[in-house]
């Protein structure tokens, strides 16, 4: 978990070599929308929970290639049309807002 981490622009990167990575909490971090497709890489993840960070609608497309998560919490400053857009691409994933 890295909840409340102040992340260097970049850092996330490293995660990517993380192929076996199942779970990943950015709970209340300072990630922003241009990390995300770093995230992408991790093949295996099923839960990425992003609740309570600086996401906005703009991160949203990065998370589309993400196919396999189960479970992913998004920040309420997502608006209810980029949730329900990504639901679609993602219909094994629950999705909530948080």
């Amino acid at each position: 978990t890295l909840a409340g981490a102040r992340l260097e622009p970049g850092a996330l990167a490293a995660l990517g070599e993380l192929a076996s990575l199942r779970a990943l909490s950015l709970r209340s971090s300072n990630i922003a929308d241009g990390e995300l497709a770093g995230l992408s890489r991790l093949k295996n993840l099923e839960m990425l929970d992003l609740g309570e960070t600086p996401i906005t609608a703009q991160g949203v497309p990065d998370l589309r290639a993400m196919r396999s998560l189960k479970r992913l919490a998004l920040p309420r400053a997502v608006p209810e049309e980029a949730v329900q857009a990504l639901r679609m691409e993602l219909p094994n994933c629950a999705i909530v807002a948080n």
